[in-house]
C-alpha cells in the first residue's frame, strides 16, 4: 500500500492520490518503542495496534504520542 500511496513522501501533502488518506484512515504508531524490541512494551504496541486497526480498547487508553492519525500531525 505504501507504494502505491504517494502522499505517504515527506513531501507531499496527505490526501493528493491516496484513498486512504482522503478517508483519514493512515495511523502513525511509535514503532521503534513498541515494535522493534522484544519485552512488555511488545504488548502496548499490540493494544495500540488494536485501537487503531478495530477501534478496540483494550489495556489502558491510547495515548497521543503512541497512535496518531495522519492528518492530526500535519495541522
Amino acid at each position: 500500500m505504501a507504494a502505491a500511496c504517494e502522499s505517504a513522501a515527506p513531501n507531499r501533502r496527505a490526501g493528493t492520490n491516496c484513498p486512504p488518506c482522503a478517508t483519514d484512515a493512515v495511523w502513525v504508531l511509535a514503532a521503534p518503542a513498541y515494535f522493534n524490541r522484544p519485552g512488555p512494551r511488545v504488548m502496548r504496541g499490540a493494544e495500540a495496534l488494536a485501537h487503531v486497526l478495530q477501534s478496540v480498547d483494550v489495556g489502558d487508553p491510547v495515548l497521543p504520542g503512541e497512535a496518531n492519525r495522519l492528518s492530526e500531525m500535519e495541522s
